[in-house]
């Protein structure tokens, strides 16, 4: 069956359809297919895949929901197995082919770096993940700081995390600005 959406998004095979809000930008290369929900000044770059579309054993797709302010760069996968989600926070920097996949929770600002993976793990507020890290099947409390090249997957090496500093704290805060200009300016063109 035809999609009668924007081209940008693709229905699943359970009929449900990205919602974008308005004020959101999506680069024309990016795919959005499915459940996805992406809230408002929502940035997402040039060849993200946003892919809500396994169903579980009653057909239900559970969501992707990227909130408010957050920014999905250049090359970014977001997945999820069926009858799970993923659920991402308001203000967050999802950087450069960083893949996230679901079950996965990820609080309000946050920070994933270039290649990371995020895969069965919830990380709290203002969690910061280092470039080309592996966070899997854990939780991280929030303010936790993953250092760049790090693999995260048992409780044990949780405990041995440092906290997020200021210089990382005003990093994110920067990305998240610069990327909402962005959104306003990719917007207006």
């Amino acid at each position: 069956m035809p999609c009668d959406c924007n081209p940008k998004y693709h229905p699943n095979t359970s009929g449900d359809i990205p919602k974008v809000h308005p004020s959101a930008f999506v680069d024309p290369t990016a795919k959005l297919v499915g459940n996805v929900e992406v809230g408002p000044n929502v940035y997402i770059g040039p060849n993200a895949v946003i892919r809500a579309d396994e169903p579980d054993e009653n057909d239900r797709v559970f969501p992707i929901v990227i909130g408010e302010n957050s920014n999905v760069q250049d090359g970014v996968v977001i997945h999820t197995h069926a009858g799970q989600g993923v659920s991402i926070g308001k203000g967050c920097c999802l950087t450069h082919n960083c893949l996230i996949h679901g079950p996965c929770t990820i609080d309000d600002g946050c920070f994933i770096g270039f290649k990371s993976i995020i895969y069965m793990a919830h990380l709290g507020e203002n969690v910061f993940v280092n470039a080309g890290s592996v966070v899997q099947s854990v939780e991280l409390p929030p303010r936790t700081l993953v250092p760049a090249g790090s693999a995260i997957t048992r409780d044990s090496q949780v405990t041995d995390l440092e906290d997020v500093t200021a210089e990382e704290t005003d990093m994110i805060k920067k990305v998240v600005k610069v990327n909402r200009h962005l959104v306003k300016g990719y917007s207006n063109m």
